[in-house]
């Protein structure tokens, strides 16, 4: 198992013993959960796994109510970058495109790491419409 938190095609690709296209219609098709980030696909390593092992990854456990948690702290739009492997300039993409979990804080972007998790889970239907092709037109 690879030790990265997030993974690559090529790394998933390695981990599977399957090719870079291999991984990409699989990430394409829902088959593999994963998410789109900007123009390159990104997974978490425990999705990947449980998906492989033949169940959904457990959602986290909420604590009993009014126990103290230690929340994650708030990550920034470098921190996110840096933990997924994009640009910074991605990340604002994405931002804008409203296609990434994200609050402001005052005038900054914050992100949490769990939303991040669940969202980089993927929707393999939204995934799939936001790529598919438009038929082609006959003449």
């Amino acid at each position: 198992m690879p030790s990265e938190e997030i993974l690559t095609v090529p790394e998933v690709a390695e981990w599977l013993g399957l090719g870079d296209n291999s991984i990409r219609n699989r990430a394409r098709s829902g088959a593999l959960p994963s998410r789109r980030v900007g123009a390159e696909w990104r997974f978490a390593r425990e999705h990947v796994a449980a998906r492989l092992a033949g169940h959904e990854a457990a959602a986290p456990e909420s604590p009993m109510p009014g126990a103290f948690s230690y929340p994650d702290p708030p990550m920034t739009v470098q921190d996110v970058a840096a933990w997924l492997r994009v640009g910074a300039n991605t990340i604002y993409e994405e931002l804008a495109g409203e296609r990434i979990p994200a609050f402001k804080e005052r005038n900054q972007w914050r992100f949490s790491r769990g939303a991040l998790l669940e969202w980089l889970h993927g929707d393999p239907e939204a995934e799939a419409t936001r790529f598919r092709r438009p038929p082609r037109r006959r003449t």
